[in-house]
């Protein structure tokens, strides 16, 4: 095993070994800050999401027809052409919610299994 003999050399080689390892504890260090980062910009907006899912779903008719239907006042403009109207538009902003919502608390609590 060669040593290394003048105590200038062991300081050098002390003090790299030291720097690598202060190295390494600060990189873990930016890598959970950084998932700590991620993880709170998600729960954030998972958080909106959901307040969002319930003012749509709160915004949106029922679906059933009423008397209207039995006498045909169902066939309107606005019957024909639901899915450009806005309750078409928040039929389809509930379908891209709830996706969001299901992939946002899948990736929540992948971190949870430790």
């Amino acid at each position: 095993m060669n040593l290394p003999a003048d105590y200038a050399t062991i300081t050098k080689v002390m003090s790299l070994y030291i720097f690598r390892i202060a190295n390494v504890q600060i990189n873990y260090k930016m890598e959970v800050s950084i998932l700590a980062a991620v993880k709170l910009i998600l729960e954030v907006l998972f958080i909106i999401v959901c307040i969002a899912l319930t003012v749509i779903i709160l915004m949106q008719e029922g679906k059933s027809a009423g008397l209207g239907a039995i006498a045909g006042a169902a066939d309107t403009y606005w019957g024909k052409n639901k899915g450009r109207s806005m309750e078409g538009m928040l039929v389809k902003l509930t379908r891209v919610l709830v996706v969001l919502f299901i992939v946002i608390s899948a990736v929540l609590n992948i971190g949870s299994f430790h």
